[in-house]
């Protein structure tokens, strides 16, 4: 709600993973504080990979450098194509590293600890949403593939699947991403006027 409130008259949310789960839940919790929701490759539940793969994640964190731990989760994140890439793994994996070397082991346990205990969303906890929604899925997306089940649940959203990305959509194909945004946006401010 924190962020609902903070949008005053209204705001566009944007989110990306679990950041796209945090975004919903502010929009379900303050419908009226928002404008419209773009969800980028979003956790609709805490599946078995997922959780996994965030346990991994705090115990090598815990253990690795950061440029250690960005290799061993770069698989996770990106497409074949993209791995296949070396020129891209090594700028990708350098700035995972730099972000990774951020975050404390701490938060990601505590993370890893909320999510287990977190439902996730299902059809009827987001069917009363009437916001302009986009929901941008990724087809090698290992770790959310339910994603593209919100644009079936929520009334009237939009999908638009970057075939071949991984999860980290935004670096992936960040035209694409950019494009997909840019048109709901504008078919949402022509709604309005």
């Amino acid at each position: 709600e924190d962020a609902a409130v903070l949008a005053g008259g209204g705001a566009h949310l944007v989110g990306a993973s679990l950041g796209a789960a945090a975004a919903l839940c502010a929009a379900l919790a303050r419908p009226e504080r928002v404008r419209s929701l773009v969800l980028l490759a979003p956790v609709v539940v805490p599946g078995v990979r997922l959780r996994a793969v965030l346990e991994a994640w705090a115990l090598l964190a815990s253990r690795l450098d950061a440029e250690e731990l960005a290799q061993a989760l770069l698989p996770w994140l990106f497409s074949s194509r993209w791995l296949d890439d070396p020129e891209r793994r090594a700028r990708a994996a350098g700035g995972f590293a730099a972000m990774t070397a951020r975050v404390p082991h701490d938060t990601l346990r505590r993370m890893v600890r909320g999510l287990a205990d977190w439902p996730g969303f299902g059809r009827a906890s987001v069917a009363s949403l009437r916001v302009p929604t986009l929901v941008v899925t990724a087809g090698e997306d290992v770790l959310t593939p339910e994603a593209g089940r919100l644009a079936d649940w929520i009334e009237g959203a939009r999908r638009v699947d970057v075939a071949e990305s991984g999860h980290a959509l935004t670096l992936e194909a960040p035209e694409r991403v950019e494009s997909a945004i840019r048109q709901h946006w504008e078919r949402v401010r022509g709604e309005r006027e």
